[in-house]
């Protein structure tokens, strides 16, 4: 294995294992086993675990990012629909996944932020990117006037954010996507119709 693909290998492998397992259950030898790579490189990349998870935070949130600018920037349709789309997507997505895993930023959060300030923060910036895809795109539904022009575009996209966390948790603890069906049906049906 090049030493260039070492450190993609080790987030990629580390950030499933992180996502299905969490961070207090993912060692560095269960990372470096799943990568391939030999222990002793790990810290060549990485100063801890917990500088890993910081890393495996930032690449996580760079292909979601990427995947919202895929859907609600460049994608087809009205912004509405874009956003309708990209919702069913994840729904589509976690509802293949057994209604297990949702989104990494959160479950770092439910297990970190309150005993590390370090997480906390970086969690929060994750959500601050993410968030700021979704006000771009209903800043311009509010210019195609498929919502009200005195709607806080702001405030919506953090409504919907939180939301969409709160649904997702609620799919964990349910083993079902009825959390994610209600929250699309009360967000495009009665908030922004």
């Amino acid at each position: 294995m090049k030493r260039g693909l070492h450190k993609d290998n080790l987030l990629e492998s580390g950030l499933a294992l992180m996502y299905r397992h969490g961070f207090a259950a993912t060692g560095v030898q269960h990372i470096t086993d799943a990568s391939g790579v030999p222990k002793g490189s790990f810290y060549n990349y990485f100063k801890s675990k917990e500088d890993f998870a910081l890393e495996a935070l930032e690449y996580y949130v760079a292909g979601e990012c990427e995947q919202l600018e895929a859907t609600l920037v460049n994608g087809k349709g009205s912004p509405l629909t874009r956003l309708r789309t990209h919702f069913k997507d994840w729904i589509q997505q976690l509802t293949h996944k057994g209604y297990v895993g949702g989104c990494f930023a959160g479950n770092l959060c439910q297990e970190l932020a309150d005993v590390s300030p370090t997480f906390r923060l970086a969690v929060d910036r994750a959500f601050q990117r993410i968030q700021r895809y979704l006000t771009t795109c209903l800043r311009e539904a509010q210019k195609a006037r498929e919502i009200s022009p005195q709607a806080d575009v702001e405030e919506l996209s953090a409504f919907l954010l939180n939301s969409w966390q709160g649904a997702v948790l609620r799919m964990k603890a349910s083993g079902s996507d009825e959390p994610l069906r209600k929250f699309q049906h009360v967000v495009f049906d009665r908030v922004l119709r």
